[in-house]
């Protein structure tokens, strides 16, 4: 017999059925669950209900038959599932970032799977189907309270839906934020649209450096205050709500007033007195407005969208102060801090000028001008050469000018930044120069000095002197560059100078020049010569102006020879001269630049020449020899030596190149020489002749 169940899943009440028995008369039905907890029915039909079943549990059916005497089993393996339980403990997690929710809840007894339902306002409703104990809802609606229920699912049957939870998103980000600047203050008020799910708010402003600062308020107004000027700050608000913050609202651009600009200069433009503003950007500004005031109160002003600007038609020599003032779209800053500024100072008037002769210094003076710290003055010279001088005084020397040039002198003002222009020139020339390269050419015939020189700058004409070693002085004057001056003495020495003249100065004297005139004439010249080696010694009297002297020798055929004597000689030494010769000597000084004339003449004569072929002829019968020898130059008269043997000597004198010798012992052999003699010298002896004396009456010739 087959035994049928079905369940009412609402109430978790079985209703059975089964096939008639034959013999019964009753039935008897009972569930039996997991844990042997037993519910039953007795009837005497074949149907029969059976309620408070325990939800989620799996029960075993059976159904017994009663008869009138037994008890039959008619079905003991059937089963029925109850429904499953409802979800417990139903909890919420909130992705505050996405508004994405996961939901648990604890496991359900009879449960195959879940379905959890969140609904929200306006028929906003969510759900998601799991075999878990937790799933994940997206995209769910920010600032709004959801209402959570879970439903398990058996096989045939559900629960009843799970005590509702509350689940609340996180509140919206807050909209149209907007913001307003006290310019005054760098103070902002920041203000925003309501947040759903909002309680409280935090409002940031970001720097661009990363620095913030922050405000919280309950309102959706609030103020920050210590802004840095002239930033742009990124304003961005957090609604705080429900365990959860939004997301940070969209950036809203807040300007503060631009900064006070700083290092505020001023710079001249000094020909068109023009002044140029500048200053350091000023951060946050867009434009700038600059304002230049004047010592009575008088103002200028320029614009500029970068960091100068220029003011125009300020006065000279004056004292100004400029201000700068940074502007942007929203607001301004106040001024900066003034700068000072002196205007280019008036030129300079009334420039004088006095020379000092001797030092070629200059004097400048002019008038004071108005706005003049101190003052250059420059002195130009024909070249473009320059020199100048600065002073806090109206009065100015300039030294090193060159000498006998035109100058022009200027002065310039100088004020803080500028100078004034350039002053009426004063022109002025200065003392002409030294002369130059003095030079003195003596004419040594006449002792006449010609003085030369180069050209000296500036001079109109020129005064020359010379000086004697006394003292005594000799000058001319010229407007060339040379002159003579005569009657000068010889072997002097004289100092030579020259000036240069102008109009109104003179020049120093130039450096002296020495020179000399021509020696005096050398007097008592003397000669003296030695016989043994023709040697000449010459003398003298020393000449005022010689530094040397040389002597000529003048032969008879012209030949000539010299010897030199240096200053502090006066006397010298021929060479070896020619025997048996007359000279003609004379002697000429030499100074510096100039000889003298030569001396008056004397004569000098060398010691005669040695007698030469000497030759000897015996008179054998009378035993008298002849001796004969070439006439030696200069020779006046002879002496003829005949030396014996044994030493013997005998001297014969003649006028002529021969003697007659007697007396001579015969058979003897002599040795024969000749001596020329003048009235100073005599020669050295020639060479040696033999002479052999005969033993008879025959002649014999001999000849060395």
């Amino acid at each position: 017999m087959n035994v049928t169940s079905q369940l009412a899943c609402g109430s978790n009440t079985a209703t059975l059925s089964w096939d008639t028995s034959a013999g019964a008369v009753g039935y008897v039905s009972t569930l039996t669950g997991p844990d042997g907890n037993q519910l039953s029915c007795n009837v005497a039909n074949t149907t029969c209900s059976i309620s408070d079943l325990a939800c989620g549990q799996t029960y075993a059916v059976m159904v017994t038959a009663v008869g009138e005497t037994c008890i039959n089993v008619v079905n003991a393996t059937a089963q029925i599932q109850t429904a499953p339980c409802a979800s417990l403990n139903v909890k919420t997690l909130v992705d505050c970032g996405s508004n994405a929710a996961t939901l648990f809840w604890d496991d359900a007894p009879g449960a195959v799977n879940y379905i959890a339902t969140v609904t929200g306002p306006a028929r906003d409703k969510h759900t998601c189907n799991t075999t878990e104990t937790s799933c994940s809802l997206q995209e769910l609606q920010c600032g709004h309270s959801y209402s959570v229920t879970v439903l398990a699912l058996g096989e045939q049957c559900s629960s009843t839906a799970s005590a509702a939870t509350k689940l609340l998103t996180a509140p919206c980000t807050p909209r149209n934020v907007t913001t307003w600047i006290d310019c005054g203050t760098n103070t902002a008020i920041l203000s925003w649209d309501n947040s759903p799910g909002a309680t409280s708010y935090i409002s940031t402003v970001t720097g661009a450096n990363g620095e913030q600062l922050s405000c919280n308020s309950t309102d959706t107004v609030c103020e920050v205050s210590s802004l840095q000027c002239g930033q742009t700050y990124s304003v961005a608000v957090v609604a705080f709500g429900n365990n959860c913050s939004s997301a940070a609202s969209a950036p809203t651009e807040l300007k503060t007033a631009p900064c006070i600009p700083t290092n505020v200069e001023t710079q001249l433009e000094c020909r068109a007195n023009i002044a140029t503003i500048s200053w350091y950007n000023a951060k946050g500004a867009a434009s700038y407005f600059s304002a230049v005031t004047g010592p009575d109160g008088e103002q200028l002003f320029c614009n500029a969208t970068d960091t100068a600007c220029d003011v125009a038609d300020l006065q000279c020599g004056q004292a100004y102060n400029a201000t700068v003032t940074a502007i942007n779209d929203l607001c301004s800053s106040a001024a900066s801090a003034a700068a000072t500024m002196q205007t280019v100072p008036c030129v300079p008037q009334s420039l004088d000028v006095l020379l000092d002769c001797g030092t070629d210094i200059a004097t400048l003076s002019w008038s004071a001008a108005d706005g003049a710290i101190s003052y250059t003055s420059t002195v130009t010279g024909p070249n473009g050469e320059e020199q100048g001088c600065n002073t806090t005084d109206t009065t100015c020397n300039i030294a090193g000018l060159q000498c006998g040039q035109r100058y022009n002198a200027t002065i310039i003002a100088f004020g803080d930044q500028c100078a004034s222009g350039v002053s009426a020139a004063a022109e002025f020339q200065t003392a002409p120069c030294v002369p130059k390269n003095v030079e003195a050419q003596i004419d040594c015939d006449t002792n006449t000095a010609t003085l030369l020189w180069e050209r000296a700058s500036g001079a109109v004409s020129y005064s020359s002197s010379v000086t004697g070693p006394r003292g005594e002085q000799h000058s001319c004057n010229a407007t060339e560059t040379t002159c003579n001056i005569t009657a000068l003495q010889c072997g002097q020495t004289y100092n030579a100078s020259v000036i240069a003249l102008s109009d109104q100065c003179s020049s120093a004297a130039s450096a002296t020049t020495e020179f000399q005139t021509a020696p005096c004439l050398p007097g008592n010249v003397g000669t003296q010569i030695d016989c043994e080696t023709n040697t000449a010694t010459l003398s003298w009297d020393g000449a005022a102006g010689a530094v040397s002297y040389t002597s000529i020798l003048s032969g008879p055929n012209g030949e000539l020879h010299s010897c030199n004597a240096s200053e502090k000689d006066v006397s010298c030494s021929t060479e070896v001269l020619p025997c048996g010769q007359m000279y003609v000597v004379s002697v000429a000084a030499f100074g510096e630049n100039c000889s003298s004339m030569a001396s008056a003449a004397v004569e000098l004569k060398t010691a005669p020449c040695i007698p030469r072929n000497v030759l000897t002829l015996l008179n054998c019968r009378t035993n008298v020899a002849t001796l004969s020898w070439e006439d030696a130059p200069g020779a006046v008269n002879y002496v003829s030596t005949v030396t014996s043997p044994d030493g013997e000597q005998h001297s014969y004198n003649s006028t002529e190149a021969t003697c007659d010798v007697s007396d001579l012992e015969c058979g003897q052999t002599y040795a024969v020489t000749i001596r020329a003699l003048d009235d100073q010298c005599s020669s050295a002896d020639s060479a040696t002749a033999n002479l052999q004396m005969g033993k008879d009456s025959a002649s014999v010739l001999q000849e060395l």
